[in-house]
């Protein structure tokens, strides 16, 4: 009971006319559990005994014919080709401030000092401040449409004012952190924001890498 293998082994693993010795030159099991005992008692010491009296090669081969799964997570080949040119081109302990959600960073880019960057916005009220104060600048309309309320003010907000807001606040988040880079997700169509203290070494359809400027 209990699948405890122990009659089988005694039945067929050795010479009926002599019962000790064995038939068998090897074991092979795909069970998963011990060959005797079964996994209801576990009886290692009964397990032991009947392994030693076979005296024959034993293996479990449970784990290769279910080996585990270490796929890296699926990642446009853009963005791909982004963090493949960072593990190329930065140095290993550079730290980095990343998007949310951009969890292929570490497999792809190899590199494990990284911030999220809204995850530390939370986490701190100095850069919580921080992240109101930059919403509240590029979500002001120019003064000449301020009386323009509702989905129509999207398309009267400054492009300018809010490239200045978005290289305002990577600086100042750079800066409260350490971080060497800045790497933002890029939007489709849209041209990434050419700052005054940054510069862009990397950039990508998907992403764009900034770093300070020396």
């Amino acid at each position: 009971g209990g699948l405890d293998f122990s009659k089988p082994v005694n039945a067929f693993f050795y010479d009926p006319l002599n019962p000790e010795q064995p038939l068998v030159d090897g074991i092979v099991s795909l069970t998963g559990f011990a060959l005797v005992g079964g996994p209801a008692r576990q009886d290692h010491p009964k397990a032991i005994d009947s392994l030693q009296k076979l005296n024959r090669p034993y293996m479990v081969a449970l784990p290769l014919v279910f080996p585990p799964a270490t796929l890296p997570p699926f990642v446009p080949a853009e963005t791909r080709d982004v963090l493949a040119q960072i593990r190329a081109q930065t140095p290993q302990d550079a730290l980095f401030v990343i998007p949310v959600g951009l969890s292929s960073f570490r497999h792809y880019a190899q590199r494990s000092a990284y911030v999220d960057f809204k995850l530390f916005s939370v986490a701190q009220p100095a850069q919580a401040a921080l992240t109101r104060a930059r919403i509240d600048q590029v979500l002001t309309p120019k003064p000449e449409h301020a009386e323009v309320i509702g989905w129509p003010a999207i398309a009267l907000w400054d492009e300018d004012q809010r490239q200045a807001g978005t290289c305002e606040a990577m600086g100042a988040i750079m800066q409260a952190t350490g971080a060497e880079y800045y790497v933002r997700a890029v939007a489709p169509g849209e041209v990434p924001p050419t700052c005054a203290g940054l510069v862009r070494p990397i950039t990508g359809a998907t992403l764009v890498v900034y770093e300070a400027a020396e």
